[in-house]
C-alpha cells in the first residue's frame, strides 16, 4: 500500500477497515499532556523511530507557534538534504572507481524520516488574507511535504468562540487549502523529486475537523458543508475530531457512515480520517468503530499522551487493526517491534510506563490467580486474547498471597530452563534400566517441585501479611525460590555492616551553600549552592569468592589445580545518605571480584510507610529497581522492616545477588558455607 505524498497528482482515497493509514502526533497533540516536554534533540529521536517503525505520517509539531518546532522541522530538513549530498558524492565516487567500488553505504533514513512529516498549523485568520499570515507562511517555510491545518466545523464554536461568521468560516477553509496546496502559488512545474523542496511546491494538505462530532449533532448541515468545502479545495484527508473526548462509539460510527453517504452523492473522493480524544475511555474503541464504518486513516499518540485524559493510543490501535480486523498498514511487519516503541518514548519523555496499558504494558499479558495459571499451563488461549510476541511483549506469571502451586511452579521451571538449578534428582542411580531411571528422576523432580512450591507458597503469604509485595519484585521471588534448592549458593555474603549520619550544619537553610572565606566583609559576604557533599558513612564486611586459575610451578613446571579462594572484605562508602553509602559500600567489596557488577545501575528506589499510626516505628516497605546497561535488562527487589536502613540494605544485597545469577560458579559459591577465609 502506498502512502499519500505531496507529489501525487491524483488523489488515492483510502478506505478502512481494509487499509488504514497511520499518522502519529506524538510529538504536537502528544506534548500538550500534563508534564510532556521534548526538546528538539528528543524529537529527532523519536521521528527516527516512528519512521523505522513504518508509521505513515509523522506530526512533528507547529512550527508557526513557537521556535523550538521551526527548528526542529530546519533540523529534519538539513538532515535530509546531507544525506542526499553524500549518497551523490558516494554515486560519483563509485562511478569513478567502479572497478574497485560497486556499492554506497550512505543511509537514506533521514530522508525517510522527512518525506513522512506533517507540519500542523490552522486555517487564515479572520478577515486575513492568506498571503498575509504569518503562521500559514511558517507551514509553507518548514517545507514539510505534508500540512495538516485544523478548521472548525461546529458553527456554535464559529459564532462564539471564534466570533465570526459562518460564511466567513467557510471562506478561511477554501482559501488556506487552495493556497497550501498550491505551495503557496500556481505550482511552477519544476523537478519535484529534488531534495530541494521550494515554496511553490504543491503540498499534501489535510484538515483535522475541530469539533466535529458536536458540530454534527448541534447543525449538522454546517458540519457537512465544512467538510465539502475543504474538499473540493483540495484536501486528501478530512480528519474528524472528537475534540472534546466526549462521544460514544455508536455515535462515531453513525456520523460518519452519513458523512460518507452524503460525499458519495456528492461525488466527492476524499480520504477519512479520524481524531478521538479519551476524556471518556472511548478514544481507541470511537477509532476502532470509524475505522469499521469507513475511516482510511487514524491518528493518535504513542501511549496515549495528549491533553487533558490524553489521545487515542496507537499502541491499542495499530495491534487491535492487525491482529482483529487484518488491516493492512504499512507498520504491520514492524508490530513485534511495538512494545520497545512504547517504552522507548517513555524514556525519551521521561515518563514512568503504565504497567496496564493493553498490548504493551508489563501486566498487559501477567498472571495472578491460581486458577488462571493452572489453566495457562495447559492453553496460553485460555486467559490470553493474542499472543504477547505478536507485539514484543511477554507472559508473566506473578506471585502474591492469591497465588496458587502453579503459579509457583511456573518460576520453578523457568529457572530450571535457566540452568540456575537442577531439574534433576540427586538420588538418581547411575546402574539399571536407563529409562526406568530417567522416568523415576523426572517424578522424583516433579514430586521435589510440587513440595519446594508449597512451602515457597506458604512463604509467600506469610511475608505479604507482613507488608511484602511480589508483583512488582519479580527478582526477589526467583532469589525465594533459588535458595529453597539445596544445590543454590549464593555468590557472596554480608556479614556485618554499620551507618553513620553526621553534619556539620544544622540548620537545614545552610546546608544547601556554601560560604567565601575570603571576603571580609560580612555585609557582602558571598553564599553560592553547592550541593549536598557526603553525609553518611557505612562500613561493610562480605564474605565472597574469587577464582584463581591454574598458573605454573617455579620448580616442576606443573600446573595447579584451580582455587576457588573465599575472602572476607571490609570496604568504606560515603554518600549522600546512608543507604547511598551502603550502596557504595557493597559495591566496592564486590567489584574486584565481581567486575560484571561494573555495569549494574540502580534505577528507582521507592519507600513506603505500611503502618503510619506507628509514626517513626512503622514498618517500611522498600523496593529497588536495577539496571544491567550491558543487557538492557532490568529487575526489582523488596524488602520490608522497621528499621528503613536494614530493608534498604536487604533489598540491595538480594538485587546485586541476582545481577550475579548468569556469572558465578555455583559450585564454587558453595565454599561460603565453609569455614575457610581468603588472604
Amino acid at each position: 500500500m502506498e502512502t499519500q505524498t505531496a507529489t501525487t497528482t491524483a488523489v488515492v482515497v483510502v478506505v478502512g477497515p481494509q487499509q488504514v493509514l497511520i499518522y502519529d502526533t506524538t510529538l504536537r497533540d502528544g506534548t500538550q499532556g500534563e508534564s510532556v516536554s521534548a526538546s528538539v534533540e528528543d524529537k529527532i529521536k523519536i521521528c527516527h523511530r516512528l519512521a523505522a517503525f513504518g508509521v505513515d505520517f509523522i506530526e512533528a509539531g507547529w512550527p508557526g507557534s513557537n521556535p523550538k518546532d521551526a527548528a526542529l522541522f530546519a533540523r529534519l530538513l538539513h538532515e535530509a538534504q546531507h544525506e542526499q549530498q553524500q549518497q551523490q558524492q558516494e554515486v560519483m565516487a563509485t562511478a569513478k572507481y567502479a572497478a574497485t567500488s560497486t556499492t554506497t553505504t550512505t543511509t537514506t533514513m533521514a530522508r525517510t524520516v522527512f518525506g513522512k512529516l506533517a507540519a500542523f498549523g490552522s486555517t487564515r485568520r479572520k478577515h486575513v488574507a492568506v498571503q498575509d499570515d504569518d503562521q500559514v507562511q511558517a507551514l509553507l517555510d518548514s517545507q514539510a511535504p505534508t500540512i495538516c491545518i485544523v478548521a472548525k466545523a461546529h458553527a456554535w464554536q464559529v459564532t462564539d468562540i471564534l466570533r465570526t461568521t459562518c460564511d466567513e468560516n467557510l471562506a478561511m477553509i477554501q482559501d488556506t487549502v487552495q493556497y497550501l496546496v498550491q505551495g503557496g502559488g500556481d505550482s511552477d512545474g519544476g523537478d519535484t523529486t529534488s531534495d530541494n523542496v521550494r515554496r511553490g511546491r504543491p503540498r499534501n494538505v489535510m484538515v483535522d475537523m475541530e469539533h466535529y462530532f458536536d458540530g454534527y449533532w448541534h447543525n449538522p448541515e454546517y458540519a457537512v458543508q465544512c467538510c465539502l468545502t475543504a474538499a473540493q479545495a483540495g484536501a486528501s484527508c478530512l480528519v474528524l475530531c472528537d475534540t472534546n473526548g466526549g462521544s460514544m462509539p455508536w455515535q462515531i460510527q453513525d456520523a460518519v457512515t452519513q458523512l460518507l453517504s452524503r460525499l458519495h452523492d456528492q461525488d466527492c473522493h476524499v480520504t477519512l480520517g479520524i481524531h478521538c480524544h479519551n476524556d471518556c475511555g472511548m478514544a481507541v474503541a470511537n477509532s476502532i468503530m470509524a475505522i469499521q464504518a469507513g475511516v482510511g486513516l487514524v491518528q493518535g499518540t504513542i501511549n496515549g499522551i495528549g491533553e487533558r485524559t490524553g489521545n487515542a493510543d496507537l499502541c491499542g490501535i495499530v495491534p487491535s487493526l492487525a491482529l482483529k480486523l487484518q488491516s493492512q498498514m504499512t507498520c504491520r511487519s514492524q508490530l513485534p517491534q511495538l512494545t520497545k516503541l512504547s517504552r522507548f518514548v517513555d524514556e525519551i519523555l521521561n515518563r514512568t510506563p503504565h504497567a496496564a496499558q493493553p498490548y504493551v504494558g508489563a501486566s498487559a499479558f501477567a498472571h495472578k490467580g491460581g486458577l488462571h495459571v493452572a489453566a495457562m499451563k495447559r492453553s496460553p488461549d485460555s486467559y490470553q486474547h493474542a499472543n504477547p510476541s505478536d507485539v514484543g511483549n511477554e507472559s508473566r506469571i506473578l506471585i502474591s498471597e492469591l497465588s496458587g502451586r502453579q503459579n509457583i511452579l511456573g518460576k520453578v521451571e523457568a529457572l530450571m530452563k535457566k540452568g540456575h538449578i537442577s531439574s534433576s534428582s540427586s538420588s538418581s542411580s547411575s546402574n539399571g534400566d536407563a529409562a526406568a531411571t530417567a522416568a523415576a528422576t523426572l517424578e522424583d523432580s516433579a514430586v521435589l517441585a510440587s513440595n519446594r512450591a508449597a512451602a515457597i507458597l506458604k512463604r509467600v503469604k506469610q511475608l505479604e501479611a507482613k507488608g511484602y509485595t511480589f508483583e512488582g519484585a519479580e527478582a526477589s521471588v526467583d532469589l525465594m525460590i533459588l535458595h529453597s534448592s539445596k544445590e543454590y549458593c549464593p555468590p557472596f555474603e554480608v556479614l556485618d555492616y554499620s551507618a553513620q549520619v553526621y553534619d556539620s550544619r544544622m540548620d537545614s537553610a545552610s546546608r544547601f551553600f556554601q560560604y567565601d572565606d575570603d571576603d571580609d566583609d560580612d555585609e557582602n559576604t558571598m553564599c553560592r549552592a553547592t550541593g549536598l557533599g557526603p553525609t553518611a558513612r557505612a562500613t561493610v564486611k562480605v564474605r565472597t569468592i574469587e577464582t584463581r586459575h591454574p598458573d605454573l610451578k617455579d620448580n616442576d613446571n606443573e600446573k595447579e589445580e584451580s582455587l576457588a579462594v573465599v575472602h572476607e572484605r571490609l570496604e568504606v562508602g560515603d554518600g549522600n545518605g546512608p543507604v547511598d553509602a551502603l550502596a557504595q559500600a557493597l559495591m566496592r567489596a564486590l567489584q574486584p571480584v565481581h567486575p560484571s557488577l561494573a555495569f549494574v545501575e540502580l534505577m528507582d528506589y521507592k519507600v513506603r510507610i505500611l503502618d503510619p499510626e506507628m509514626a517513626t516505628g512503622a514498618a517500611t516497605r522498600v523496593l529497588i529497581e536495577f539496571k544491567d546497561v550491558s543487557r538492557e535488562t532490568t529487575w526489582t527487589t523488596v524488602s520490608v522492616d522497621t528499621n528503613v536502613i536494614s530493608a534498604s540494605l536487604n533489598a540491595l544485597i538480594d538485587g546485586l545477588e541476582y545481577a550475579l545469577l548468569d556469572y558465578h560458579n555455583a559450585q564454587d559459591s558453595c565454599l561460603l558455607s565453609s569455614n575457610n577465609s581468603g588472604e
